[in-house]
């Protein structure tokens, strides 16, 4: 079946569009959310990929224009996971201001650090990026961005060393002499 006739499929049956879509992209929308949603319980992670096909599902009539419904769908998955780690995060960050004091000029000089990462991954390019995002930021296994990408785990562990080779380089060339300070 192909993409557009899922995304027909969903606006006219959705319960069967839900099962093609699942079919179809499910094991990669298990790999990100239970990836990037180490720590929680499976139930949780159950939830979130519920959410990201009843989220595909009513963003079905706007798909037209849609070039890929499978990287749309991974996209979803990504973003709600990255919703639900947000809200974790907040929820701690809430409970951690009652214990200690918050370090301003540390957080400014983190986020600039933060935004100089996100900028220089942009410029890596494909595929280096999307691995490095997959792995760095998703904290996918190696193992499962092979398989998210279709391609060989020496692969990516390749690509993920010129890519910390370049990495290193760039940031020292922005004054961020140490790799750990990101």
């Amino acid at each position: 079946m192909t993409e557009k006739e899922i995304v027909k499929l969903l606006k006219r049956k959705p319960d069967e569009g839900i099962k093609i879509l699942i079919s179809e992209y499910g094991r990669g929308v298990h790999t990100i959310c239970t990836s990037m949603m180490r720590g929680f319980s499976r139930e949780e992670t159950e939830e979130a990929e519920s959410d990201v096909y009843i989220r595909v599902w009513k963003s079905a009539g706007s798909l037209r224009n849609c070039e890929s419904i499978k990287a749309f769908t991974y996209t979803v998955a990504r973003n709600i996971c990255l919703d639900i780690l947000r809200k974790k995060r907040i929820e701690t960050v809430e409970m951690e201001e009652y214990m200690h004091p918050v370090y301003v000029d540390d957080c400014i000089e983190q986020e600039e650090t933060s935004r100089i990462l996100h900028e220089i991954i942009d410029e890596l390019g494909p595929p280096d990026s999307r691995v490095f995002i997959c792995r760095y930021f998703m904290m996918m296994k190696v193992k499962d961005i092979a398989v998210l990408l279709e391609t060989d785990e020496k692969k990516v562990e390749n690509v993920l060393a010129r890519g910390k080779k370049k990495l290193r380089k760039k940031l020292a060339e922005r004054g961020i002499n140490s790799y750990e300070e990101c």
